[in-house]
């Protein structure tokens, strides 16, 4: 049963590895934070 154990470690730190991927890839994706001068919205389009 010591296999099966070793498993479960491994399962949930392949979730927790997967889930930290997941938020860097979110925080990627995130657009840059608008600049705190007041441009209009037209340039960025």
């Amino acid at each position: 049963m010591s296999h099966q154990h070793k498993h479960n470690r491994d399962d949930k730190r392949d979730r927790w590895e997967a889930q930290r991927w997941q938020e860097q890839r979110d925080e990627a994706d995130k657009p840059p934070p608008e600049p705190e001068e007041p441009e209009p919205i037209h340039t960025f389009h």
